[in-house]
């Protein structure tokens, strides 16, 4: 819950919500990236992961709530994808794959949260 609290004291300081969302997706999406490479330690890439699952969390917890005005359609499909997200980051943890998938979604996501 303590990512959730953090990101929820950025977002009211003074960007929108996208740009928030869109830079924090950009940090920890530059994070692992980082940890993906050969020779990184198991711990960065632990680390890596848990931060991008805790972002994922905060999410889920936002789309969740009564405050959040998204469309339906598009809540539940972020909702399933924070999902995708849990089962992946055990999928890379247990080295049954790399990062590419996770790094993926945040790329896609991002997308759809740059300014027009």
């Amino acid at each position: 819950m303590q990512a959730y609290a953090a990101y929820n004291q950025v977002q009211n300081v003074t960007e929108n919500a996208r740009s928030v969302e869109y830079r924090l997706l950009s940090q920890v999406t530059a994070e692992m990236i980082q940890a993906s490479e050969e020779g990184t330690t198991i711990q960065r890439r632990s680390e890596a992961l848990k931060w991008n699952r805790q972002v994922w969390s905060a999410f889920r917890l936002d789309l969740v709530g009564e405050d959040n005005k998204l469309p339906e359609d598009l809540k539940s499909k972020l909702i399933s994808l924070s999902f995708f997200v849990d089962r992946e980051t055990v999928d890379v943890l247990y080295e049954r794959t790399g990062f590419t998938n996770l790094i993926e979604v945040n790329r896609s996501v991002m997308k759809g949260l740059m300014p027009d």
